[in-house]
């Protein structure tokens, strides 16, 4: 069963518990990062038992932190006389020995779905520092001493893809996103995605994907998001937010149409734009062009997504406008053969 996550910082750091669960449920998020030692005031194990009756989805990751691990991550010993290169075993040993203590004790809490062991500890301090072949086989052994003892969830990185020799699960990606000339086909073909050349990992398609962290749109320039909303966006923070908030939608549909596992982006859609993309039942277009020249024609390409577990018809009409006239409409009854199927697609040619 393909596994769809949708995540943003809304509601994170405010509101009560309940309101929270509110919230995701109305915006259509489907996940959730557990990131520490309590959430919402809560300790570990209150919080957990609360997500647990809330029915939420959790991707439980450990203390493990690039800001926090430092750039400390190899020692040189003396083995038979010549200098050694190793993981600094102290600090991986303590590590292990927290990460495993959480995973026994919370292994039984349902909501939890995935182990991600770390942050960005490989995405920067190990990469940046050269110190992947090193410090890489350390986490891969602790990632698989983590799902022998819990063998019903898989482990990954948060930021180090499936890691150089592939050896993890899943591709735990952050900030996988292409220049902005690159989009809207970008979210959709994520062909930049599957093949950086600026990172020391592949993209392994044949694994899940998940972006645990996603388009930080406030760590852009504004003059980033010129070339979807115009000069404007040179004026500064509060003119570029109509540019963020396409480049945002883009993602949010491209990533779901193209079947990235689950994403979490790293801001909050204060204007809500992209939640009508995440509910369980929507209907999105692959086509983002709004400029056509008279006489031509001009395709449609609607799809039909359905996460719940219900196999019932789904019947989607649309109309095109021109001012209060309806120049075209049409509809079609989307018919499931199982549950949990999303790849039902029509295409409408209209002249425009």
């Amino acid at each position: 069963m393909p596994y769809h996550g949708r995540a943003d910082l809304a509601g994170y750091d405010d509101g009560k518990p309940e309101d929270t669960l509110a919230l995701w449920n109305k915006n259509g998020q489907t996940t959730m990062r557990f990131w520490g030692t309590g959430w919402k005031g809560m300790g570990q194990a209150a919080a957990l038992d609360f997500l647990d009756r809330g029915g939420a989805v959790v991707r439980r990751t450990g203390i493990f932190d690039g800001e926090g691990g430092n750039y400390a991550l190899v020692e040189t010993v003396k083995v038979n006389g010549k200098d050694v290169t190793r993981a600094r075993k102290a600090l991986f040993d303590n590590w292990a020995n927290q990460l495993k203590a959480e995973v026994r004790g919370e292994r039984n809490h349902p909501s939890i779905m995935i182990w991600s062991i770390e942050n960005e500890i490989t995405f920067i301090n190990s990469r940046n520092w050269g110190l992947a072949q090193w410090v890489e086989p350390a986490i891969r052994d602790i990632a698989r001493e983590i799902m022998a003892i819990d063998p019903t969830r898989p482990a990954m990185t948060d930021g180090g893809h499936a890691m150089m020799d592939q050896s993890m699960p899943v591709n735990g990606v952050h900030y996988g996103e292409s220049d902005m000339r690159d989009y809207p086909d970008e979210a959709y073909t994520c062909d930049k995605l599957f093949h950086q050349p600026q990172t020391i990992w592949k993209y392994d398609v044949t694994k899940p994907g998940f972006l645990g962290e996603s388009l930080f749109t406030s760590g852009n320039a504004p003059s980033f998001y010129a070339g979807l909303q115009g000069e404007s966006a040179f004026l500064g923070r509060s003119e570029s937010a109509r540019g963020e908030s396409l480049w945002v939608k883009m993602a949010s549909e491209g990533y779901r149409w193209a079947g990235i596992a689950a994403f979490h982006f790293w801001m909050a859609d204060s204007t809500g734009g992209i939640y009508n993309s995440w509910q369980p039942v929507a209907v999105l277009c692959r086509q983002w062009n709004w400029t056509f020249a008279s006489g031509s024609r001009v395709t449609r390409t609607l799809k039909v997504f359905n996460d719940t577990r219900f196999a019932d018809p789904i019947d989607v009409t649309w109309q095109l406008k021109m001012g209060a006239k309806i120049v075209a409409q049409g509809g079609k009854r989307s018919t499931w053969h199982r549950a949990w199927r999303s790849n039902s697609r029509s295409r409408w040619t209209c002249p425009a």
